[in-house]
């Protein structure tokens, strides 16, 4: 009894896995029986006869004889149409020609190496999708598109994310999925707007069009809870029957070109706790209102156009977690409520038009853990530098950026042991820096520059490493004496215009970022783990020496500001690692070599203001991570190059946080790219014939204004100014 059954198991895997005339035999009549519930009226499947189902039309094997590929698309799609009441129409008096007809059957899914598995635009008369269908586990292509099949009942969840789909929003087929919960489709390249229909679906909870070119909809959700549709321009304003959807919690809309009002509606969304709307137009002020989103924890709106008063309501919502409101026009004093909010832990207001003092010692009791008040227009006193803080205190990031700080860094700073930035860059502190202040057991980022420090600087430095490269920046200070000789874990070091004596150390040759003066030193080339060498603004001369291409992992490389000559630097072919290069204001001549084009990391590359000649190398379009291209003020001539194509991040709307892929990386590398003139954004400037704008120069006006160029210039503070026209 016991052999009979082996010999019966045995049997069984030989019919299903014997390779019989180059096609295993259990595949084959898988295949045959898919065939035989179809009506074949074109008879499209006449060659699926015989032992080798690898010669049959539609059907491919690998070499080991498994078939991969099932490609039975109808060969005239276009005359075969489902239309919304899931009927087979057509203006063809010929389909029933051409499309195969019936149910599928499960054994279709037992050749379980199909990579590829193509039905569409047949006829199956809406029979249910086989569960077995989960049994293809390589399954990398398939496609269904109007070849109706009945309802997955029982799928609650249904993720499309990054399939590359295309055209309008399969409306009927999700009708379909009566018991849908979670609909992702993001990162696809969908161009209709979010059907009406859609909404008809009442389980629906969960909706992520995000990364998409859809449009926002205009019909109340009855049960949904997150939205996200981030990045699709859906332009146009916020509807205000977005309030009707009373159970959304999560509302994301960054990158939408939203312009207009936020509608006082939207605070009728009373269980909301994330509100994102990014990188938009919006405009006017903040609803007073807000304090109905009594649940709210999340609140984010930087790089919009809001203006007015942030509301005292705001302390109102005791929820609150995180709070960023950068890169706006928000004017008056910011209430101090805010900071005594009892969640609060992310506070973002920098780069807005503020007013009024803001004592440091508010902060005492507070919890927030990123303050971040630079360029606000507020101005913080140290007010109390001898009151101890509270050790519920212990900030990770303090950007005070021009704060009209003054006075000593105070001693009880020596507390905040989880401090991992601080920058007081463009202040009027004074006095020397204690020492204990580059031993903080978790700095980081230190940014002193810009302000009246004196004494010496300690021997070693010691950051740790976090998230950032780590660096310390102490520029344009009236420190003295020697140059520190211990550099632990220093990634980047800026001590341009005090005034050192002596020599640089030799110990100090693995880190980078150092100005000197002079020629460039042959044996630099020794700094093999050099990432940062920013000689910018000196009166360097000469040439770059060939012995620098050993530095093969730079990324940042500024040599602007010189007096350097020749040809372009051959050594850079050498930095495939390579970010920001900058050698604008030489005397370099000569062609923009081709390998530019070949450096596929470059993000900002700035060669105005040197002689450079003949025409813009094609490859130089082909750059996808390239935001930025400054190549005014040379003797380039040619046609502009027409197809940008490759340029793809050109296309995006780039801000200080995301312009080189890491927070932070302007501010602290000293990449002077923002524009100071608040209703423009240079992208990419040609001047040719001694500072002529040509008429095909290339820009993104965020208000669509006509932009001059005539006389735009890098200045050594001040950014890059342009005019409007």
């Amino acid at each position: 009894m016991w052999l009979k059954k082996v010999f019966l198991i045995f049997a069984t895997l030989f019919y299903w896995f014997s390779l019989i005339g180059g096609c295993y035999e259990g595949e084959r009549v898988a295949l045959m029986s898919f065939k035989s519930l179809l009506t074949d009226p074109s008879n499209q499947l006449s060659s699926w006869q015989g032992e080798n189902c690898c010669s049959w039309k539609g059907i491919k094997c690998s070499s080991s004889g498994h078939v991969v590929v099932v490609n039975l698309r109808n060969p005239h799609p276009i005359e075969v149409k489902i239309n919304i009441n899931k009927e087979v129409v057509s203006n063809s008096k010929n389909t029933s020609d051409f499309s195969l007809k019936g149910n599928i059957s499960s054994l279709l899914f037992t050749p379980d190496r199909i990579q590829h598995l193509d039905l569409s635009y047949n006829n199956f008369i809406f029979s249910k999708l086989p569960a077995e269908i989960s049994n293809l586990t390589k399954l990398t292509y398939l496609n269904l598109s109007n070849a109706p099949i009945s309802s997955l009942s029982n799928l609650m969840s249904l993720r499309l994310s990054n399939c590359n789909i295309s055209g309008r929003i399969p409306i009927v087929q999700f009708l379909n999925l009566t018991n849908i919960a979670s609909l992702d489709m993001s990162s696809n390249v969908l161009k209709s707007s979010i059907p009406d229909l859609l909404s008809n679906i009442t389980t629906l909870s969960v909706l992520d069009f995000s990364r998409n070119l859809v449009s926002m909809f205009a019909l109340p959700w009855s049960k949904l809870t997150l939205l996200d549709i981030c990045f699709t321009r859906v332009g146009g304003t916020i509807p205000p029957s977005l309030s009707n959807s009373t159970s959304l919690t999560f509302f994301r809309a960054d990158g939408c070109s939203i312009q207009g009002l936020i509608p006082s509606s939207i605070t009728k969304l009373t269980k909301l706790s994330v509100l994102m709307l990014n990188e938009n137009d919006i405009t006017g002020q903040l609803p007073v209102s807000m304090s109905s989103l009594t649940t709210l924890q999340y609140l984010s709106m930087f790089q919009n156009r809001l203006e007015g008063n942030i509301p005292i309501s705001i302390c109102q919502i005791p929820s609150l977690e995180y709070l960023n409101l950068e890169w706006n026009d928000l004017t008056g004093r910011l209430p101090l409520c805010i900071i005594q909010l009892p969640k609060l832990s992310f506070l973002y207001i920098q780069r807005n038009r503020l007013n009024g003092n803001m004592p440091f010692s508010l902060f005492r009791k507070s919890r927030l853990d990123e303050i971040s008040l630079g360029t606000s227009g507020l101005s913080v006193q140290i007010d109390d530098p001898d009151q101890p803080f509270a050790q519920t205190f212990q900030p990770k990031i303090l950007d005070f950026t021009s704060c009209n700080m003054r006075g000593e860094i105070p001693d009880f700073f020596s507390n905040f042991t989880s401090l991992v930035v601080l920058n007081f860059a463009n202040n009027s502190l004074s006095g020397a820096i204690p020492q204990w202040l580059f031993n903080l057991p978790a700095l980081s980022i230190l940014a002193l520059p810009m302000n009246n420090f004196i004494g010496f600087i300690p021997p070693m430095i010691h950051l740790k490493s976090s998230l950032f490269p780590t660096m310390v920046n102490l520029a344009r200070n009236k420190f003295q004496g020697p140059i520190p000789t211990q550099l632990e874990n220093v990634n980047v070091i800026d001590l341009t215009l005090n005034s050192f004596v002596g020599s640089i150390p030799s110990q100090i040759g693995e880190a980078p970022g150092i100005s000197l003066s002079g020629t460039i030193r042959r044996n630099l080339g020794n700094c093999k783990s050099l990432i940062y060498l920013n000689l910018g603004q000196n009166k360097l001369t000469g040439s770059v020496p060939e012995e620098v291409e050993l530095v093969t992992s730079l990324r940042y490389l500024d040599l602007n500001g010189n007096q350097f000559k020749g040809s372009f630097p051959a050594v850079i072919e050498n930095f495939q690692d390579l970010e920001i290069l900058n050698l604008a204001g030489n005397r370099f001549e000569g062609k923009i070599p081709k390998f530019i084009g070949d450096l596929r990391s470059l993000r900002i590359l700035v060669l105005e203001s040197n002689s450079f000649n003949e025409s813009i190398p094609e490859g130089l379009m082909k750059l996808e991570n390239l935001q930025y291209i400054g190549l005014s003020r040379n003797n380039l001539s040619g046609p502009i190059p027409e197809n940008f194509d490759g340029l793809k991040m050109m296309a995006k709307r780039q801000n200080e946080a995301t312009i080189l892929g890491y927070v932070y990386s302007l501010k602290f590398t000293g990449a002077q790219l923002q524009p100071f003139h608040r209703n423009f954004w240079i992208v990419f400037a040609l001047i040719f014939d001694e500072g002529r704008v040509e008429e095909q120069c290339c820009w993104y006006a965020k208000h669509e204004h006509v932009v001059s160029l005539h006389d735009a210039y890098f200045g050594d503070d001040d950014g890059l100014w342009v005019s409007p026209a």
